[in-house]
């Protein structure tokens, strides 16, 4: 996937337009979580739950769960507590998608090589 990036690989083009992304969701990162909680507090989620053992605290506790690290990104805060710029940011998100462990623990039917 880094070779499609050309010559330059991930230290181009893709680094800086990840750079510009970062800082624009990282600008307007309420309006980017008003919609994300819309979906924690939509009324059709009560349909889905129609038949399932969850109680509704559950779900939306799972739901806020879900929604914790998404916060703590858009605010640069990686795993380790550690706040970091948005090159920093980046540059701990491409190690992270480039990692060989992870990607060894890929869904085999994602099949890469195609």
């Amino acid at each position: 996937m880094v070779d499609a990036l050309g010559v330059t690989g991930v230290e181009g083009v893709f680094r800086k337009a990840a750079e510009i992304t970062m800082g624009i969701l990282r600008n307007n990162s309420d309006s980017l979580m008003s919609v994300l909680e819309a979906f924690v507090h939509d009324p059709l989620i009560e349909w889905i739950k129609i038949g399932r053992s969850k109680s509704e605290r559950d779900i939306k506790a799972s739901a806020d769960r879900n929604l914790k690290p998404i916060k703590a990104k858009l605010r640069g805060i990686m795993e380790e507590g550690t706040v970091l710029s948005v090159p920093s940011q980046v540059e701990a998100l491409i190690k992270e998608a480039t990692s060989l462990t992870n990607l060894s623990a890929m869904y085999i039917g994602w099949a890469p090589w195609l």
